[in-house]
């Protein structure tokens, strides 16, 4: 796991009283936490050994000697990297009023390069490379997503399209479920939501993993319904608030995840994508003059 200092940050939201006493622990001196004992962090936190083991299992390792590795690896690279072991993030990005124009592009673009620090740090190279060897070997690719993430899931459709994989997407939701009762074992469903509680979208998980199928589940960090369904969690940083205004950042984030797996895709088998790449671009090329004419004649 990287940066697992960043991840309990994102984690904390959706942590238990007990789980967040732990967490402020660590997050207080990261540095005094390499050298506690477990039942040091237990009666720091008031908690108990077990409770700090299960803290450590939600985070996917398999216990407190695991933990300090990942902590002593996090905080080393930090010293080394001048970087700020304690980083926070404002956890909700919304619109303000009566701002300047000008107040309102330095505001978008600091915060999506905060975002996409953040998103940098939470991604696990294995976990991309895995889903790209699932996204390779899979029968027939099935991806969902609404709203927001439906545009997410449009692209990644258009990519592996690209890519002469065989992928399926619709933006209605009914045939989103009806395509996810057709799935068996060999396929996979890449299921896309922001919130990972889109009841929709958990009923399409739902389906997807009765009839066999893998499932890979883009969501923010945190034990959301989705990825206690997922065989592959890719996380997205936790930037907005749920109720929000419009899905700026996690909509930036899933679509970087997209990108990161097309271009692990092309890259690792460039030999077998090449000439597919090719004739889809000649055949793109081929109608836009035509595209252009048209639209200028409506003019």
């Amino acid at each position: 796991m990287n940066n697992i200092i960043v991840y309990i940050q994102q984690y904390a939201q959706s942590m238990t009283t007990v789980e967040k006493r732990i967490a402020s622990v660590i997050l207080d001196d990261p540095q005094e936490a390499i050298e506690m004992k477990i039942v040091d962090v237990a009666k720091r936190s008031a908690t108990s050994a077990g409770s700090v083991t299960r803290f450590c299992q939600r985070l996917g390792l398999s216990g407190y000697a695991e933990f300090k590795l990942e902590l002593a690896k996090d905080v080393f690279l930090s010293k080394n990297q001048g970087l700020n072991v304690n980083l926070q993030s404002n956890p909700f990005i919304d619109i303000r009023e009566s701002l300047e124009v000008s107040e309102v592009i330095q505001n978008v673009m600091t915060t999506v390069g905060r975002s996409l620090d953040l998103l940098n740090r939470l991604t696990n190279p294995e976990h991309i490379e895995l889903a790209v060897q699932k996204i390779k070997n899979a029968k027939k690719v099935f991806i969902a997503g609404i709203g927001a993430s439906g545009l997410v899931a449009l692209d990644l459709y258009q990519k592996l399209l690209r890519l002469g994989i065989s992928a399926t997407y619709n933006v209605e939701i009914h045939l989103q479920v009806v395509t996810a009762c057709t799935l068996s074992k060999g396929d996979l469903a890449y299921i896309i939501s922001y919130s990972g509680e889109t009841p929709e979208i958990i009923s399409i998980a739902k389906e997807a993993k009765k009839q066999g199928a893998s499932i890979i589940g883009v969501s923010r960090v945190g034990n959301t319904s989705l990825l206690k369904l997922a065989d592959l969690a890719l996380y997205v940083p936790d930037t907005e608030n749920i109720c929000r205004n419009g899905a700026f950042i996690s909509r930036l984030n899933q679509m970087m995840i997209n990108d990161m797996i097309f271009y692990a895709l092309l890259s690792q088998y460039y030999e077998q994508y090449q000439q597919t790449i090719d004739k889809t671009w000649q055949g793109v090329s081929a109608i836009a003059p035509k595209v252009s004419a048209r639209a200028n004649n409506k003019g």
